[in-house]
């Protein structure tokens, strides 16, 4: 008997697991940049880009026009001063927010929920008793039952973090097969996972199996005058991220 037959036998219903991917490559060719100002990452939908700073969140269109902006994604709590890199997904944004002192200093390590309609924040999860500290999310919606959270810390190397929708419940920390240190950003394409770990000059781009936690490196990106690698996003097909030091969202393609 299949273990999951057996399990849903007993009355459990088991987690949901994607098949593994192709790994896929980044072609290093920039295929398009846009001035947008410093930012800890950038989501998409399709229609709209969503703007993650450290202290706000605002909303443009496909002409990179502001529309909307929450200054106050911290109102009415207390300790935080941080949002990380966010995603998009079914109509709400998901931001890494904490207050952040460096990594020896980290408090209230959360995931706050936020509509897309109007910026404003629907919820917060404090996640401090799985990880040290949260610096980007992601969602892997064919993951889990009703899909994946990943989250990434910038001061363990290690691990990523896993929590399932909709209660963004903790349900396993992931061991990676080699140390990334300084994950800034987070992605989830065609079943993989890709972060980028800044080096200064350089944002290393990684691969990683949702399932085994096995890392491949897939490209060094850099441009003139880069200093440090912000968030990306890969929901649009593409591989976005942001550059704090010359203020652009740089594009890219992945291989075929």
């Amino acid at each position: 008997m299949g273990l999951a037959i057996l399990l849903l036998s007993l009355g459990i219903s088991p987690a949901i697991r994607a098949q593994p991917a192709a790994w896929q490559g980044i072609n290093t060719n920039i295929v398009f940049s846009v001035k947008v100002g410093f930012s800890q990452g950038w989501a998409f939908d399709g229609t709209f880009g969503y703007d993650f700073h450290t202290g706000d969140i605002s909303k443009c269109n496909s002409d990179w026009v502001q529309l909307d902006r929450n200054s106050f994604p911290f109102s009415g709590l207390t300790n935080y001063n941080h949002l990380g890199a966010g995603t998009c997904y079914a109509g709400r944004l998901y931001a890494a927010m904490e207050g952040w002192n460096g990594c020896e200093n980290v408090t209230n390590q959360s995931i706050g929920v936020f509509s897309t309609v109007d910026l404003q924040r629907i919820s917060v999860t404090v996640v401090s008793n799985y990880q040290n500290e949260i610096s980007a999310v992601t969602v892997a919606p064919d993951l889990g039952t009703d899909g994946i959270v990943f989250a990434a810390s910038f001061c363990d190397g290690t691990h990523l973090f896993e929590y399932a929708l909709p209660d963004l419940n903790h349900v396993r920390t992931l061991t990676l097969s080699q140390n990334i240190p300084l994950i800034q950003g987070i992605g989830y394409h065609n079943k993989l996972i890709y972060v980028d770990a800044d080096s200064g000059t350089n944002a290393l781009i990684y691969a990683i199996s949702p399932e085994t936690g096995e890392v491949r490196h897939l490209a060094s990106l850099t441009v003139p005058k880069a200093k440090e690698y912000e968030g990306l996003d890969v929901s649009q097909g593409d591989f976005r991220i942001a550059e704090g030091a010359t203020g652009r969202l740089f594009f890219y393609n992945f291989s075929k």
